[in-house]
């Protein structure tokens, strides 16, 4: 990886709804923060998002 980049993983788990990846990009796109990767994982109704994002600002 870049070592002039600020990398930060963010992990979110819970019970599964609607629009919730949605709601969360929306927010880092409102905070102009870059989303580099997300992994998504469902068991029954519960969720697992791991974001990568880059908080190194211009």
């Amino acid at each position: 990886m870049d070592e002039d980049k600020d990398f930060v993983v963010v992990t979110v788990s819970g019970d599964d709804r609607p629009r919730i990846l949605a709601a969360l990009t929306k927010i880092l796109v409102d905070g102009k923060v870059e989303l580099v990767d997300v992994e998504q994982a469902t068991l029954q109704d519960f969720l697992g998002l791991s974001f990568l994002l880059d908080m190194t600002r211009p």
